[in-house]
């Protein structure tokens, strides 16, 4: 498989991404709230993942990053091509480091 052949695929993943809330949008919907004690906090998350089937099926990565790569392409047959290659070649682009954000907040009290 090309990875050239993909560039409708990689803008869309791009655009996708780009349109992903951030934390400071989440400290603003808190703050909307009416919220106090306001906490967002972004980390990294390192993901450890075998290959193959282990990484297709990885719980933190089939419902984000797997799930958004999918979604980029049109063509589901050459995704799912696509995502085996990848998870093939795990040792080519480990670590894995996700970007997590956590966010809390407390409710005045109106009593």
């Amino acid at each position: 498989m090309k990875i050239i052949n993909l560039i409708n695929e990689w803008k869309a993943l791009a655009e996708y991404i780009e349109e992903r809330s951030s934390a400071e949008q989440a400290r603003q919907w808190l703050e909307e709230l009416g919220m106090e004690k306001i906490l967002v906090t972004e980390r990294p998350l390192e993901i450890e993942s075998g290959p193959g089937r282990e990484f297709l099926e990885h719980p933190l990565l089939r419902g984000g990053f797997i799930e958004d790569v999918y979604e980029c392409f049109a063509d589901q047959k050459l995704a799912e091509e696509f995502m085996t290659v990848i998870s093939d070649d795990l040792p080519g682009f480990t670590p894995l480091i996700a970007q997590r954000c956590a966010m809390s907040g407390w409710m005045p009290n109106t009593v």
